[in-house]
């Protein structure tokens, strides 16, 4: 392939190639976001596991975040937890 044929090409298909790039960089983007959507979740469920089953091995920075989850929550999601674990 010559390189005024490839010239050609470009400049008959370049808002395709153009458009294919803008898409790509807008799905990686978005991927990057719910991947540490996704992160964020399992490690306060993991943590959230270990204060159930282990809470004398929590570490100071731990408890700090268990807080900071406990007072992100509504008054109605934290009775609504009171009730499941029976207290």
């Amino acid at each position: 392939m010559g390189i005024r044929r490839i010239g050609k090409n470009w400049r008959k298909n370049r808002t395709f190639y153009i458009a294919a790039v803008v898409m790509a960089l807008i799905v990686g983007t978005i991927t990057a976001y719910l991947s540490l959507g996704v992160n964020a979740l399992r490690s306060s469920v993991s943590l959230t596991e270990k204060a159930m089953s282990t809470p004398e091995l929590l570490t100071e920075q731990e408890k700090t975040e268990l807080q900071k989850l406990t007072n992100s929550l509504s008054p109605a999601e934290k009775e609504m937890a009171r009730k499941r674990l029976g207290r």
